[in-house]
């Protein structure tokens, strides 16, 4: 009984991690967009490649927000002057 309540709560732990991970990329993605918004690119790449890193090490590639935040990155780094062929 004490162990299956140990792994409950280290599943429940690990779940709740998950979620604010999933935050967290979900954030810094809305905070980058406000600075592409804004035409302050080189603001918003860092956080954009920040949320997709999160995103990428953490969850399925087939997630909506990994696709989107790599779509706003790419979008961030055509945008910037000095990127002619952006790398993501």
């Amino acid at each position: 009984m004490q162990r299956k309540l140990m792994l409950s709560t280290k599943a429940l732990t690990l779940h709740h991690e998950f979620i604010l991970l999933d935050k967290l990329a979900n954030s810094l993605n809305n905070l980058a967009i406000l600075y592409f918004q804004c035409h302050r690119y080189r603001e918003a790449v860092p956080l954009f490649r920040e949320a997709l890193t999160l995103l990428t090490a953490f969850f399925d590639p087939e997630v909506p927000l990994r696709k989107s935040v790599r779509g706003n990155l790419a979008a961030a780094l055509h945008k910037m002057p000095d990127s002619p062929h952006p790398t993501i």
